[in-house]
């Protein structure tokens, strides 16, 4: 109980924090990132893919199942147990809606040539990625089995072919993958939510980007531990431009740019 409240205040600090220093287009200097705000951020079309992988959103959400869930990392902060129904899955796991169609709209702008997931769940923004552009491959990894099982189900109901789920640690198997890829194009960090793993993961993809590769980060102030790895990844030398959008971190590696940090309203 302690510990709960614990969280929920340090969570309620950021988000004051981050409400108080958020700004929009208007206080924005840099042509990149003030096209970033008002072609994607403020991008308010709804395209064809949305309804279809809500409705499966919604189904999980109502889903009674009861399944074994192999918890390898530190992921919602909601008590996990072994045996765990899918809608709790889907109710305490998957992102907002709002921040899925974020990424469909970053694909589509960015066009980056393959994507890269760590921490599938049940598949939702696997598909909004995947749906942005079908000529792209979405290789997306997940720990847990029958989680992973679910998952596919749903890649397969929404007719996405060019999915590519790894079912293993994702420690184990996220090093093999980045050993055989030449570059990252595109990399959404949704794993184990604890420092020394979101750290490690950062520095074994860092290895393959290119100037065109964009990185996020999920829960970026869900806890003291990710609030201090996002701190950290953050002033990488590497690192051209940082975006803070209180749920997720956005990263870019373009040269000729500013190093600069933004706190953007979303």
């Amino acid at each position: 109980m302690i510990k709960a409240f614990q969280s929920d205040f340090f969570i309620l600090k950021q988000y004051l924090g981050y409400f108080l220093t958020a700004v929009d287009q208007y206080s924005l200097h840099s042509p990149f990132i003030f096209q970033f705000y008002t072609n994607i951020i403020q991008d308010r079309r709804r395209f064809y893919a949305f309804d279809e992988i809500e409705a499966i959103r919604s189904s999980l959400i109502h889903d009674p199942r009861l399944i074994e869930v192999r918890d390898l990392g530190t992921g919602s902060r909601k008590k996990v147990n072994k045996k765990r129904r899918v809608a709790d899955i889907a109710r305490n796991s998957l992102s907002k809606a709002d921040f899925s169609r974020l990424l469909f709209r970053m694909v589509l702008a960015y066009k980056p040539r393959n994507i890269l997931e760590l921490g599938t769940s049940l598949g939702i923004n696997a598909s909004y990625l995947a749906k942005a552009d079908s000529r792209i491959t979405v290789t997306t990894l997940e720990g847990c089995p029958e989680i992973s099982r679910i998952a596919q189900d749903n890649f397969h109901q929404l007719k996405l072919p060019n999915i590519h789920i790894i079912t293993d640690n994702i420690d184990e198997s996220l090093p093999l993958i980045v050993d055989k890829t030449d570059y990252l194009d595109f990399v959404y960090f949704d794993a184990n939510h604890s420092l020394e793993a979101t750290f490690r993961y950062f520095e074994q993809c860092l290895k393959k980007t290119s100037e065109t590769s964009i990185f996020i980060f999920d829960d970026i102030h869900l806890s003291r531990e990710m609030h201090t790895a996002w701190n950290l990844i953050k002033e990488n030398p590497a690192v051209s431009i940082s975006i803070d959008l209180f749920d997720a971190g956005i990263l870019f590696f373009r040269q000729g740019l500013k190093k600069e940090h933004y706190i953007l309203e979303f």
